[in-house]
C-alpha cells in the first residue's frame, strides 16, 4: 500500500508546488524544472523549499507507463 507524502498542482511554468508532510515535517516545496540539466545523469528537477528557497532534493523523470509517470525524489547531495 502506498502512502501520499505530497500532494502538488502543476503550474503553466512547468513546476510543481505544494505541501510535503509526513508526521514530522510539514513544508511548502517546489519542484522547479532543472534548466542547467548538463547531462543524461542530472536531476531533472530541483526541490525547493518555498519558505525558505532552499535546495532540499532532487528529482528525475521517468516514464512508468504511457498513460502514468512519476518523478522519484533523492535528498540534496545524494545525485
Amino acid at each position: 500500500m502506498a502512502t501520499t507524502i505530497a500532494t502538488l498542482t502543476e503550474k503553466t511554468d512547468g513546476s510543481l508546488e505544494g505541501i510535503f508532510a509526513t508526521i514530522k515535517v510539514n513544508a511548502p516545496i517546489a519542484l522547479i524544472p532543472n534548466a542547467q540539466k548538463a547531462s543524461e545523469g542530472a536531476p531533472d528537477y530541483r526541490i525547493i523549499h518555498r519558505r525558505t528557497g532552499f535546495e532540499i532534493g532532487a528529482g528525475w523523470y521517468l516514464q512508468l507507463a504511457a498513460h502514468r509517470r512519476g518523478i522519484p525524489l533523492g535528498e540534496a547531495g545524494s545525485a
